[in-house]
């Protein structure tokens, strides 16, 4: 009777092992997806953070365009012009 008993708890304390084996890799699985997830997170917050800064930089040049973009050529003045202007200003 002893024995039988016996048998069944050290079937049951392998049993149990096995389980805790499995269980074991799948938590570690569960933390290799887990620091693979937070490295994928972190370079997307990345790619965000860069796209928003060319997004301002945008915003900005187009808010204070540059005085050389905005004639679309290059503006020559004749002499009696620029004497005419000289003299009205």
């Amino acid at each position: 009777m002893r024995a039988d008993s016996e048998r069944r708890l050290t079937k049951r304390c392998r049993e149990l092992g096995g389980e805790l084996v499995g269980s074991a890799a799948k938590v570690a699985a569960a933390l290799r997806l887990g620091e693979d997830d937070a490295a994928a997170i972190a370079a997307l917050k990345a790619e965000i953070e860069k796209a928003w800064r060319l997004v301002d930089a945008s915003a900005d040049k187009a808010r204070h365009p540059s005085p050389a973009k905005s004639f679309t050529r290059p503006f020559a003045w004749s002499d009696g012009a620029q004497r005419a202007w000289n003299c009205a200003a």
